[in-house]
């Protein structure tokens, strides 16, 4: 009885622990590296970066969001402290970066910089693989299926429509017809 009572307490911790360790994974915001890599390569579509470019345009990056997170935990309590050394490594970032580009890629660069500095990360859709081809996941119709549901009622409703307006133009026919017997 004794061993039964220990071995469930065990695996109860257990469970605890991993249930606690998939909660932290979940809630931490991202990794520098991630985001350095989400800009980096978001700048290659962008800016049609060389692989040169590339690599050092994520390295650049890298630096700036390593540095980034050590200055949010210094100044953990002095938010206007943070945001003062987290413009000044922005800024040390744009100068980089201009050394980098070419003269086109850095006039797109200065149009799309606090974009790029905003970016987030996109949710993703899980996507089911069925008979060797990948969907999205949905279960109510896609936007296609309503659409032509649409005009399916859109055509039905048209022959509606022409159908009552030949029946009045037979009706009224023959009411003339019935008004010059009438006169005859």
């Amino acid at each position: 009885m004794r061993k039964t009572n220990l071995f469930t307490t065990l695996v109860l911790v257990v469970a605890l622990f991993a249930f606690v360790g998939t909660l932290q994974s979940h809630t931490h915001k991202s990794w520098p590296g991630d985001r350095a890599g989400m800009k980096a390569d978001y700048l290659y579509k962008k800016l049609k970066l060389s692989a040169d470019q590339y690599t050092k345009v994520y390295q650049s990056f890298l630096a700036f969001e390593f540095k980034k997170d050590d200055n949010c935990k210094l100044y953990a309590k002095d938010k206007a402290k943070c945001k003062e050394e987290c413009m000044k490594s922005k800024a040390a970032l744009n100068t980089d970066l201009g050394k980098i580009f070419t003269k086109d890629q850095s006039a797109q660069w200065d149009k799309m910089k606090d974009k790029v500095f905003d970016l987030k990360f996109k949710k993703r859709v899980k996507k089911v693989k069925t008979e060797g081809t990948t969907e999205p996941m949905k279960d109510d119709k896609t936007k296609k299926d309503k659409k032509d549901d649409k005009t399916k009622k859109d055509d039905k409703t048209k022959t509606d429509k022409k159908d009552d307006k030949t029946k009045k133009d037979d009706k009224t026919k023959t009411d003339k017809k019935d008004d010059k017997k009438d006169k005859k």
